[in-house]
């Protein structure tokens, strides 16, 4: 895919419902970072008919997905490169990449690499596959939201 520029894109961000891992009860509401993608799997030449709400996590190295969002394009999870990723404390999180086309819904669209997990619950946008693929991508604390720019 060839390299173009993009103006700046701005993006609010949206309200994130914490619950208790107990009692299933709403306990806490963030704003968080977000953009909504479509996952085109060009293989199968599938693509998700129903957005998926991504965190965009500075604190991510790659890209990590539920692993039912890929079987939602026709993605083989299993069948893409074993990767086996830490997370927070001494938990390892196994997952399998593969490549794609994401779409920022009414935006733009990135190649990339995505790794799936049956362990992942939340899309985690992350900076070796999403961040590396433009200028600039600023989390803008005084307007609650991301703007992102640059090269795509």
């Amino acid at each position: 895919m060839p390299i173009k520029k993009i103006s700046a894109k701005i993006y609010p961000y949206s309200p994130w419902i914490y619950a208790d891992p107990r009692t299933h009860k709403a306990v806490q509401v963030i704003d968080r970072p977000t953009v909504f993608i479509l996952i085109n799997n060009t293989k199968a030449h599938l693509i998700s008919k129903t957005p998926v709400k991504c965190l965009v996590d500075s604190g991510a190295d790659r890209n990590l997905f539920p692993a039912s969002s890929g079987e939602a394009v026709g993605i083989k999870i299993k069948s893409g490169e074993r990767r086996v990723f830490g997370g927070i404390g001494d938990i390892k999180i196994e997952a399998w990449s593969h490549k794609v086309v994401l779409h920022v819904v009414n935006d733009f669209k990135i190649s990339t690499q995505v790794n799936f997990s049956y362990n992942q619950e939340v899309p985690l946008l992350g900076m070796d596959g999403f961040f590396n693929k433009f200028s600039k991508i600023t989390f803008d604390e005084d307007r609650r939201c991301l703007v992102i720019q640059g090269r795509i």
